[in-house]
């Protein structure tokens, strides 16, 4: 019998879309949600109709990763007659990376990897991998989400290239969530962002925030608490000022005064426009 995991969520403590376009990114598992696979007499769920369709998608595409894995779709598909399910409590379209759980929770059960982890590029060719797995939800997706799930571990994405990805030690932060209510789509959000990247002067300003979001990265490391600070001020301000579409309407006025205040500061955490939004606690 296959014994189903419990698979972490993530928290992207920084480098929203910077990560799509050669930033640093910096996450973390998120173990207070998860999900795990699990057996439902009721086969006519949402989640098993998806696994239907996802079962396709993976028979289509997985040819060409067969030297990175090798997945058992016939006990997939038995399962999934059988009410295969995902278990859990992690809110649908508020960034804390779900449908990369999905993912990681149906290779650890149906697939094999053919990686070593003594290969040097072994988490590289990990999040590509995932990455690919999840494009069917949102597509390009970066990996980096299924790959923290996966290794249950904090990792430290240092360029576009993948030749520098690492794990590192969990670190003290002031980083706390805050439920906006409002459930959005990963996709529509990367789309709009996507189109910004269309416009010079946005593409020109992007540049600014790969900085400030680098820095806020190696400050967060460090542990250098006043930095962070200093750094999230400057990120909530970008943010603000270039992807306010990305900022629910009713938190308008609160990031604004925050940012007057000069403390407590937000930002969009995974593709924003909803979910959760991370801010610093002082």
């Amino acid at each position: 019998m296959i014994m189903f995991e419990r698979i972490p969520s993530k928290l992207l403590l920084a480098g929203e879309y910077s990560v799509l376009f050669g930033g640093k990114a910096l996450a973390e598992p998120y173990v207070s949600r998860s999900g795990h696979l699990t057996l439902d007499k009721d086969q006519n769920t949402d989640l098993n109709r998806l696994l239907r369709e996802y079962l396709v998608y993976l028979k289509v595409e997985s040819p060409s990763w067969q030297s990175l894995v090798e997945f058992d779709f016939e006990s997939l598909e038995t399962h999934i007659n059988n009410g295969l399910n995902l278990a859990t409590n992690i809110p649908l379209g508020y960034g804390l990376g779900s449908s990369g759980v999905f993912c990681v929770a149906l290779i650890k059960a149906f697939g094999r990897i053919k990686i070593s982890e003594l290969e040097s590029d072994y988490l590289a060719k990990l999040k590509f991998l995932l990455g690919r797995m999840e494009d069917f939800f949102h597509k390009p997706s970066s990996g980096l989400d299924p790959l923290v799930s996966f290794v249950n571990q904090p990792i430290l994405l240092n360029d576009k290239s993948d030749k520098s990805i690492e794990t590192v030690e969990k670190v003290e932060h002031k980083f706390g969530l805050v439920d906006t209510q409002v459930a959005r789509s990963t996709a529509h959000f990367v789309g709009i962002f996507k189109n910004k990247m269309e416009n010079q002067e946005f593409k020109m300003a992007f540049e600014n925030l790969l900085v400030i979001n680098n820095e806020l990265i190696a400050n967060i490391l460090g542990q250098h608490q006043d930095k962070v600070k200093a750094t999230m001020y400057e990120l909530s301000t970008w943010q603000l000022s270039y992807m306010q579409e990305m900022i629910p309407t009713d938190f308008l006025s609160n990031w604004k005064k925050q940012l007057a205040e000069g403390k407590d500061f937000y930002k969009i955490n995974g593709a924003g426009g909803g979910g959760y939004l991370m801010q610093w606690l002082d």
